[in-house]
């Protein structure tokens, strides 16, 4: 069965390529701040193999922005965070990711912090935090019964 995942992703940073892959590797990392667990998942060379392709739709450098049509190979934990981020690219609003598909420092790491929304510090962001613009755009897959492709698409909400 073979189901193709297309998503809608606002990148920070005007990306100067019409079309970019990251072929990265994704696994647990350490990260004291999710208690239960104490690892995140992020960009690491002892990870999975994981592959996302970005497309550039459009560039805003008044805004630094770029929104990227992204479709995934694998389906790892935040792939397409910790692939925008890894290649340089976080997507907007995203509280964990930084450049390098590691997560940002927080208050507990050289008093450095984020920002949310709002203007408040963000301690330890943690990876159920919200505030990224990405959205599952399109699922396409062969319908089980009668074999012909069936495309799902969800339009985008305004930004």
């Amino acid at each position: 069965r073979k189901i193709t995942k297309i998503y809608l992703a606002l990148l920070s940073g005007v990306v100067k390529e019409n079309k970019f892959t990251v072929n990265q590797p994704i696994g647990l990392i350490p990260y004291e701040a999710c208690h239960l667990t104490g690892s995140l998942w992020a960009a690491s060379e002892k990870g999975k193999p994981s592959v996302s392709h970005f497309e550039i739709l459009k560039v805003s450098s008044s805004s630094d922005s770029s929104l990227a049509k992204v479709t995934i190979e694998t389906g790892r934990p935040h792939q397409i965070r910790i692939h925008a981020a890894f290649a340089g690219y976080p997507l907007k609003g995203d509280p964990l990711y930084g450049i390098g598909g590691i997560p940002k420092l927080s208050i507990a790491q050289n008093d450095v912090y984020i920002l949310d929304g709002f203007g408040n510090p963000i301690i330890d962001p943690l990876p159920g935090d919200t505030g990224y613009h990405l959205h599952s755009w399109q699922v396409i897959f062969e319908h089980p019964s009668h074999k012909g492709q069936v495309k799902v698409v969800c339009p985008p909400p305004p930004i």
